[in-house]
């Protein structure tokens, strides 16, 4: 979940207040901070097409029809449920991903969040956790095997509302962070925190994965780049510490940045992770 460019801005125009006038600066931060609708269409027919990949819908409770892909072998591992960072999109940064899965011999689904790509409506917070909770149990039921659930950024946030009362087999946190009040406060300089005040809209401030992934028992992989500049790595050490699982792994991969699992070393250690928990 990256700040958006603009509220950057406005940080570092109260900085440049406070020298003037020596006076605190306060902003508020609503829903649509960070929830910014982006329709495309992704174009199936460009996908890779030496393995089975096909477009799939989903319609959610309120009669929205979210749009996806589904990758498929016959002799798959287990199966994988994506869920994709904020500005991310199926044709973007969803088939990268779906190639990765190739690689490693999953199968795997990835949706366009509301608002984003080929699936209409306008995202709030709830309505995300809904989505992504019912796309949960569409895949669950379509599912033999082994289910492997794995947020990233944004989707992270998303996977971990899901396990609050979903257990899936196994949970891939990429790029989380533990609370969204804790996540805007790293990006706030020390130097300037006397005085730039961000008050979150309730929506944000019920934001906290720390809490929601507390009690989930199964295998737990949280996954951070070392140079990642938007959820740093203290972040995900704080979420990695209120997991209580007994089978919870940080990893911090060397040289990466916010895609860490993409990485060479990060894609070598999922695969690792995953091959240990489903002997």
């Amino acid at each position: 979940m990256r700040l958006p460019l603009l509220l950057i801005l406005l940080i570092l125009l109260g900085l440049l207040g406070l020298l003037g006038l020596l006076q605190g600066c306060a902003y508020h931060l609503s829903e649509n901070n960070f929830l910014r609708a982006d329709p495309r269409a992704w174009p199936v027919s460009e996908v890779d097409p030496s393995y089975r990949i096909e477009a799939i819908s989903l319609r959610q409770s309120d009669g929205n029809l979210s749009h996806g892909l589904y990758l498929s072998r016959p002799d798959a591992k287990g199966t994988i449920l994506y869920l994709p960072g904020g500005g991310n999109t199926v044709d973007t940064h969803g088939v990268m991903r779906l190639w990765q899965y190739r690689q490693m011999g999953y199968n795997a689904y990835v949706f366009d969040r509301r608002g984003y790509g080929h699936t209409p409506g306008t995202p709030t917070i709830a309505r995300l956790v809904s989505d992504a909770t019912e796309a949960y149990d569409f895949v669950h039921a379509r599912t033999r095997g082994p289910l492997i659930l794995h947020g990233f950024s944004l989707g992270s946030t998303l996977a971990a509302e899901i396990v609050r009362e979903r257990t899936p087999d196994i949970l891939v946190i990429e790029g989380g962070t533990p609370s969204a009040r804790e996540y805007i406060d790293a990006k706030v300089p020390w130097f300037a925190r006397p005085f730039v005040r961000i008050k979150l809209a309730p929506p944000l401030q019920a934001i906290e994965p720390g809490m929601a992934i507390r009690d989930y028992p199964g295998p737990l992989l949280i996954a951070v780049g070392e140079n990642d500049r938007d959820t740093i790595p203290q972040l995900a050490r704080r979420l990695y510490e209120r997991a209580r699982s007994g089978r919870k792994e940080l990893l911090v991969v060397p040289e990466a940045g916010h895609y860490a699992l993409g990485s060479e070393k990060g894609f070598k250690a999922y695969v690792d992770f995953l091959d240990r928990h489903l002997q």
